[in-house]
């Protein structure tokens, strides 16, 4: 089983790529941002008073808690691309007498694999990045130290994140295998799906443009920037998930039913509709990082520290963010 493992994972390498990427992507994200943790010159204790003033240090905490959110994000939807692409072959195996366990090791052995080539790729670059991201906030905070600075605890925390990533690749491949038949693994699938209202009570599509507009215009317009504005910001961004999810969808719906449109316009307006849909809490990180981000770069500007990270935080979310965008098209395609 291992042996066939492993030749069939490389024999079918091409599709492995994406979820590569995208581990490795968040495995050096996080493996950065935990120099604010662990760096003794960067890193900052919180405590419960830091919580109750909203500090420096709690702000970067929750950034990074941000950060990973989007970063386990685009794992799920390279997982769900993996995933996909794989069915047929776990069907096959299961139509060849392999028990449920079997199949549940054979998918270990394989993401076992990913991970450990994720690992290795992520160590070689950091001796790349680890330097340029020192350098960057070091220069900024006026900090006189190495910026090749590797520790040990460094890799230990990175260790935990890799088992709690395995731990949920593992989780979503198991949990698709015992909601799908045999057959349904085997025949071709469609993954973007129309979505139907079951709404009891439904809000009309109005009210979420009101409720964005609204969100945007309580935190530009006061007199100063401070944490309120994330409040104002998340009525925002709920805003903007219905505004995603229902208003556009239904305006395209309309459109596509209503004007004399030519069959290629009719069937790109449809799946605009459907990706709108199905990727509604990808809109709703890029709302919040479009909107949250500027304002708390703004209202950090007498805090060196919380202020570059945001900045560099900015860059990698966005970065984060445009790869999920990729995956989701790619499951799309």
């Amino acid at each position: 089983m291992l042996k066939f493992a492993l030749e069939m994972l490389w024999t079918e390498r091409k599709k492995t790529y994406g979820l590569i990427i995208s581990i490795v992507t968040t495995l050096g994200i996080c493996l950065l941002f935990l120099h604010f943790i662990v760096n003794p010159y960067l890193a900052r204790k919180v405590t419960y008073d830091d919580i109750l003033d909203f500090s420096e240090s709690f702000c970067i905490m929750l950034m990074g808690l941000f950060i990973l959110m989007v970063c386990v994000s685009l794992i799920c939807y390279s997982c769900n691309y993996y995933m996909k692409l794989h069915a047929r072959e776990i069907g096959m195996l299961k139509m060849a007498g392999l028990s449920q366990g079997k199949v549940i090791f054979y998918q270990l052995i394989q993401m076992m694999m990913v991970m450990v080539i994720s690992i290795v790729i992520t160590c070689c670059l950091s001796f790349v990045t680890t330097p340029i991201f020192l350098t960057i906030v070091y220069r900024y905070c006026h900090i006189h130290q190495s910026v090749f600075y590797f520790n040990f605890k460094l890799f230990k925390m990175l260790g935990i994140l890799v088992v709690c990533i395995l731990v949920v690749l593992i989780a979503m491949q198991i949990n698709y295998i015992n909601n799908n038949s045999l057959s349904s693994l085997i025949k071709d699938k469609y993954i973007t799906t129309q979505k139907e209202d079951h709404r009891v009570f439904i809000i009309p599509d109005y009210i979420y443009i009101l409720g964005y507009f609204l969100g945007l215009y309580a935190m530009y317009v006061g007199e100063e920037l401070d944490a309120g504005f994330a409040i104002a910001s998340c009525i925002g961004a709920i805003s903007a998930y219905g505004l995603f999810y229902y208003f556009i969808p239904h305006t395209l719906n309309e459109m596509v039913d209503s004007l004399n449109l030519k069959a290629e316009d009719t069937i790109v307006l449809g799946d605009l509709a459907l990706f709108m849909q199905q990727s509604k809490l990808l809109i709703v990180f890029i709302m919040l990082a479009v909107i949250l981000i500027p304002t708390f770069i703004f209202s950090s500007i007498h805090m060196k520290m919380l202020h570059i990270a945001l900045h560099i935080g900015a860059v990698l979310i966005n970065f984060v963010l445009c790869l999920s965008v990729v995956s989701r098209f790619d499951i799309d395609a």
